[in-house]
């Protein structure tokens, strides 16, 4: 039997989810993510003692198809958005990617080929590659959607048409309980070189990230006539919405269900919706206006 692996890097929690070949789960995982750091070579050994056939490996803000023996320095930048030589959960997994044999990447939305092109511009975080996993994971109980996910720290919305991502709105633009989002360019200059990652993610105030979250949430509803999907440890959070109940995180899953597309498995037909190119921060072009 072929096992496909997938991860979900959460802030408070890190999941390992374990699929067959028809995309049934086989095993699940779940650990404190501030432990990650330390375990992350007993996760690897995990992950190696099921003999995966492929392994979708927790990506940041993503990067298309590239197996994890050819992560660089580089890539490792380019998905954490940080130091590759810092600490951290999603970097202490990278750094040992090259150890995994059938591992890659994944990307994010902002890489996705079914997303227009003038919906990136001056954007990075449209959504994590772990908000595309989860997408993938509602790929196969809805054909159109809008996902709403209220995480432990961050909020996001990802739109899918016709099983395809057509937008995204991430963590860092949306504000939450552990993101300020999209900052007011006057509050931004007035920070100038002040405004570093710590201020970034700082809370903001949770009735007005709600509705923020419920005017975009809700516009495309109603732009593409489909429900709203809201999963995510806070879900009860939201006012509106489908909210499923799953024993397992459905970004693990998702990721998994990635795997096994591209290790030829039943989820295979999912792999349009993945075609991807170029990297997180192809878009930005402020210095060109």
């Amino acid at each position: 039997m072929s096992l496909y692996v997938g991860f979900d890097p959460g802030t408070s929690s890190t999941a390992i989810a374990v699929v067959d070949e028809n995309c049934r789960l086989i095993k699940y995982f779940e650990f404190p993510s501030h432990k990650v750091v330390k375990d992350a070579p007993e996760l690897i050994r995990l992950v190696k003692s099921f003999k995966p056939k492929a392994i979708a490996l927790p990506s940041g803000f993503g990067l298309p198809f590239k197996s994890g023996r050819e992560i660089t320095d580089q890539d490792i930048f380019l998905m954490a958005l940080d130091s590759p030589k810092g600490e951290g959960p999603l970097r202490a997994l990278l750094k040992l990617a090259w150890t995994l044999e059938n591992s890659f990447t994944v990307p994010g939305v902002i890489e996705l080929d079914t997303v227009p092109e003038f919906r990136k511009y001056n954007v990075i975080d449209m959504g994590t590659a772990d908000k595309v996993a989860s997408a993938i994971f509602y790929m196969t109980l809805y054909d159109s959607f809008v996902l709403v996910e209220m995480g432990s720290a961050f909020n996001a919305v990802v739109v899918v048409k016709d099983k395809r991502i057509i937008d995204g709105f991430g963590g860092t633009i949306l504000p939450g309980p552990g993101s300020l989002g999209s900052i007011d360019g006057e509050v931004a200059q007035l920070f100038g070189p002040k405004l570093n990652k710590k201020v970034i993610y700082s809370p903001h105030v949770k009735d007005r990230y709600l509705e923020l979250v419920r005017i975009v949430a809700e516009w495309y509803s109603r732009e593409i006539n489909a429900p709203i999907i809201v999963s995510g440890k806070r879900k009860e959070d939201f006012p509106v919405g489908i909210k499923h109940s799953f024993p397992f995180k459905e970004a693990a899953v998702g990721s998994a269900y990635i795997a096994n597309a591209y290790g030829g498995g039943r989820c295979s037909y999912l792999l349009d919706s993945l075609r991807a190119r170029g990297t997180p921060l192809d878009y930005v072009i402020i210095s060109k206006l």
